[in-house]
């Protein structure tokens, strides 16, 4: 774990890659999730995944910070090669979440998913993949949740997942912090 002492106040960083944890609770290890690298696909759209281990006073938590595969080079080709690239993202997406299931199901307990999903809940890979966690803020959200917002793209692809003991008390969608994408916090939780 590369353990970052920027924040002094109370929280813990850990940052594997591209893929960056704070928390308010001690981080007891992090383990990256290995996807399957593609040398034709650049490297800011390959997905990313780890697994952290937090330590709570109810037991251990585990939690899934993702970053799956960005459609971006399938949206812009669309019309070249009639959906393609888009349909093999899809594809890669769906795999990614396979690989992230089989860590998740060897976890027992508490387990919150996070991050990127580059998907949309109304898209089907999002209601056959992610339908059995609760979405933050579809149970707590209010208004649209947009957390991505580039020129006229607004779209919720950016979420926040638990199991269903875990009871998300709000959910909203942070301010503007100059990046395409804006933080969706979900704060607090508790488990029953």
């Amino acid at each position: 774990i590369h353990k970052n002492s920027l924040f002094q106040s109370g929280w813990d960083v850990s940052r594997l890659g591209e893929l960056l944890l704070a928390s308010r609770l001690p981080i007891i290890s992090a383990v990256p999730i290995p996807f399957e690298e593609d040398p034709s696909i650049p490297l800011g759209e390959q997905g990313a995944a780890a697994i952290f281990e937090l330590q709570s006073t109810r037991g251990p938590v585990h939690l899934i910070n993702l970053h799956f595969a960005s459609p971006h080079a399938g949206l812009n080709s669309m019309w070249s090669d009639r959906g393609a690239k888009l349909e093999a993202n899809i594809r890669r997406r769906a795999q990614e979440w396979s690989l992230v299931e089989q860590v998740a199901d060897t976890r027992p307990g508490t387990l919150l998913v996070v991050g990127d999903f580059n998907t949309v809940p109304e898209s089907p890979l999002f209601r056959e993949h992610f339908s059995g966690l609760v979405d933050a803020f579809g149970a707590r959200g209010f208004g649209l949740g947009y957390t991505y917002v580039v020129h006229t793209t607004q779209l919720r692809i950016d979420h926040i997942l638990g199991v269903d003991s875990v009871q998300f008390e709000r959910c909203w969608v942070g301010p503007d912090v100059h990046a395409a994408h804006r933080p969706p916090p979900a704060l607090p939780w508790k488990k029953p």
